[in-house]
This record gives C-alpha cells, structure tokens and sequence, in this order.
C-alpha cells in the first residue's frame, strides 16, 4: 500500500502538471476537439473490451493456477485488435453520414481512436495484472512511466510540430505503447508456466464462451448506457455551443475527474486484490463479506475526496489552468460531486460482479443516461455551459440513489452510519479551512496565498485520509504492537 501510495502520489503531480502544460500549450477549442476523441475512444472501450476485461480480473487467478493465463491472454490480444478495426469502420460511416464538423480529418479520427483502444487496453492490462500477482514495485514505476513519457512526447510534439490536439494525443499513446509493452514482458515472467501442451494452447470451449457472455453483456449494455449519462454531453455541448464552450467545461471537469480517479485508483488497486481473493475463496457468503469490506473501506475515503475537490477549486483552477480558463472553477465543483456519485456507484457495481449477477447493473445506467440527457437538452438552451454540471450530478445521483435500491434486495447493506457522517464532517471542514483565508481573513488571491492555502487544506486532507483508513489498513492494530513492544 505504501508503495502503490508513493507511485500514485507521484502520478498525481504528473497528471496535474499534464492538464497545466495541456491548458497552456492548447487554446480551449483544442481541448474541446481532445475531450471528443476521448469521448469516442470511451464509448468502444466500455461498450466492447470493459466488460471482457471485468471477466479477466474475475477469473485471471483461477487461469493462472492453471498455467494458462498467458494463452487466455492472447486470445484477448486478438480480440482487441478486432475491436479496434471495427471502430475504425463505424466512425467511417458515421463521419460519412454526419453533417457537424469537429475540426477533426476523417483518417486522423480514426487511426487516433484505434490505436487509443489498442495501446490503453495494453498497458491497463498489463500494469494492472502485476500488482495483483505480488508485483507492487513494477505496477507503480510503469504507471509512472506511462503518465511521464506521456507528458515528454506530447509536450515534444505540440512544442515542435504544431499546437493542436491530434498531436497532443499522439504522445499521450506513445507513453501508453512504451510503458504496456514493457508490463506484457514482466506479466509474462510472472504468469505460472503450462504443465501441458493442452494447457499451453488453451482451447475456448463453447461453456467457456457461454460464461464469458453471460457475464459480459449485461455490464455492456450497462456501461454504454453509463458512456451516455456520463461522456454523450459533448457531442451535444459541441453541436449547441461549440468546441471553445466546450474545452472550458472539460477542462474545469477534468480537474475533478483526473484527481479523483487517480485517488480512485489508488485505493481501489489495494482494496480489489485483497476483494478479488475473497471472493475467488468461494466459501459461502464470501462474496457479501468481500464487497461489504471493500465498500466500508473505500466509500468514506472518496466521499472525503470530492468534498476536498469541492473545498480547493478556485485554488486548482487557477493554478492547474491558464488564464483563458479562468471561469471553470465550477465546472471543477460539478465534476466532484458527479465523480463522487459515479465511483460509489461502481463500489455498488462491483457487487454484482461478486455475484455474478451483472443484469440488474442495468436498470441503474438506464435511468441516468435517459435522465442525463434530457436533462442536459433541457437546461443548455437556457443556461448554457453552466447547465451541463447540474444536469451530470443530478442523473448520476438517481442513478445511485437506484444501485442502492436494487443492492439492497439481495444483502443486507450492513453499514455504519459512521461511514457516512463522518467523512461528511471532515469534508466540511476542509471546505472552511480552504475558503477561510479568502472569505474571512481578506486575503488577496495571489498566487502564494493560494499556494499556501492549497498546501495547508492538503494537509489536514491526508490526516483525515489516514484516520478513515487506518482500521481497512490495520494501522491502529500495528501501533498498538509498537507501543506494547516498546513498553516490554
């Protein structure tokens, strides 16, 4: 946990200095036309490689002591590459037959969108797969790698070549490449080898086949449906308002969607392992008990998050974003408590996955995308860019408020209402020591003020962060053994 801490507290830095070189370097408009391409790249990567990529992690244990995962690995290596020809061929037909023009070239659009699915399906397989096989140390540098070379080939390429986002983009996928490449190596020392030719080739039986989309295909239609509650906003923000209105909401958005799935990430990496090997125990009641621990330790850490995100926008926004950018604060306060409802739903999403019973994440995803873009329809025409925040937290939050109901039909949701006050608590205080020195003390805005501000929220953050997690980590158990050791 420590190291994969350090790793992701290193992308942090990274990721925050990518959206402030991005925001520099690329006038609103090219932010526009960035969110677009990832925006398309989303909708084939949930719609097609999310859901096989679910089963994976649910199985790759069992495969590997079996000696096999590498062979079932190849067989997705193909199937990827097969997903990423057919986007190439539908965004064909649909640039042919759309009117609208996103400033894209139709042959750039389309080898930009394929090799988006090609490279990132690697490396967020790769990288991924090694901390869950014991490789903690590996998983943080190449995550690392991945978002720092990133960073040099995008900056090297709008720098010298020109300032657009097709470029931009360009060195985001070589990071992605180098770094992927180099995690299929280590995977493959890792993986247990085949005792067998049998077990060496690995054949797909049709039970295999049927299993695989018998659990795939509901969490397909139900992430596409969440593609459109979440990500659809932007072919309509671009159609109404254009790319410039566009590039301002995703870069203040962005802010809140990169910092909290990077904490995302972060815990979720640790949490998961630890929740996938319960739940591969297959004793009874192994699945309840897994997701109810896993939720009770994630859930207050990233309720914790957003009200943090919520607390310091105007500091991030001016300091993370250039002065063209100045009115996406905002958007920054939107992001977080839509993000903040999106992970909980995923901490509920992962339920079924436990379960196997992956049809009724649906429903959820159903009623938020319906919800999301009519109401996004509804209040752009009359409010504008600033409409779009609400529209998003408000489908994202019936969305939840729907998860938790159906969950509850099948388990008894066994949760402290401390989970829920307290991180609220804290949240709020790190809200009022973050506006104080503005609010109450008649601080000036500089930029030393806010540095400072930042630093000071930040710190009181990681307290609290520590106290949420330490019975999940069983720190208050290891400092009671040092105490009682050091009293011996």
């Amino acid at each position: 946990m420590i190291a994969n801490g350090l790793a992701r507290a290193l992308q942090f830095f990274l990721l925050l200095l990518t959206l402030r070189v991005a925001s520099s370097l690329l006038v609103p408009s090219e932010m526009g036309k960035l969110s677009i391409i990832t925006a398309t790249v989303s909708f084939f990567a949930l719609l097609l490689i999310n859901p096989i990529g679910m089963f994976i992690n649910r199985r790759l244990y069992a495969w590997n002591e079996k000696g096999n995962a590498f062979s079932y690995l190849r067989y997705f290596l193909i199937y990827v590459v097969g997903v990423a020809v057919f986007s190439m061929l539908a965004l064909y037909i649909v640039t042919s037959l759309q009117t609208a023009e996103n400033g894209l070239s139709t042959v750039t659009y389309l080898t930009l969108v394929a090799c988006s699915i090609l490279f990132g399906t690697l490396n967020q397989t790769a990288i991924p797969s090694l901390n869950i096989f014991g490789r903690p140390y590996w998983f943080g540098i190449l995550t690392l790698a991945t978002t720092a070379i990133g960073l040099i080939m995008a900056f090297s390429a709008v720098y010298f070549l020109e300032r657009i986002a097709e470029w931009w983009f360009t060195g985001l996928l070589i990071g992605q490449l180098i770094a992927g490449a180099w995690g299929v190596c280590l995977l493959r020392q890792t993986f247990n080898p085949p005792t067998s030719a049998r077990q060496q080739l690995s054949p797909l039986s049709q039970s295999a086949l049927q299993g695989l989309m018998n659990f795939a295909w509901p969490i397909s239609v139900a992430v596409s449906l969440g593609w459109v509650q979440s990500q659809s906003y932007r072919f309509i923000v671009e159609h109404s308002l254009g790319l410039h209105e566009l590039g301002l909401f995703a870069a203040g958005y962005g802010i809140s969607a990169g910092l909290t799935a990077g904490f995302e990430s972060m815990i979720t990496t640790y949490f998961q392992s630890i929740f996938y090997k319960q739940v591969n125990a297959e004793a009874e009641g192994s699945a309840d008990a897994a997701w109810h621990a896993y939720a009770r330790s994630v859930l207050p850490s990233i309720t914790l998050t957003a009200f943090f995100i919520i607390g310091v926008a105007p500091q991030l926004t001016s300091l993370l974003l250039s002065a063209e950018y100045g009115s996406s604060y905002q958007y920054v306060m939107w992001g977080a408590g839509a993000e903040l409802c999106r992970i909980t739903i995923a901490v509920f999403a992962l339920f079924a996955h436990a379960k196997m019973m992956t049809r009724i994440l649906i429903y959820p995803n159903l009623l938020g995308a319906v919800l999301a873009v009519a109401l996004v329809w509804l209040l752009v025409p009359s409010y504008g860019i600033a409409g779009v925040g609400p529209a998003l937290a408000l489908s994202l939050l019936c969305s939840l408020l729907l998860a938790m109901y159906i969950t509850a039909k099948f388990t008894v949701l066994n949760f402290s209402l401390k989970i829920i006050w307290l991180p609220v608590f804290m949240g709020s205080a790190l809200i009022l020591i973050a506006r104080m020195p503005f609010s109450y003390l008649n601080a000036e805005s500089t930029p030393a003020t806010m540095i400072f501000t930042l630093l000071g929220t930040a710190s009181v953050f990681c307290i609290f962060q520590i106290y949420l997690l330490s019975d999940a980590l069983g720190l208050k158990e290891k400092l009671d053994n040092l105490l009682h050791a050091g009293r011996m």
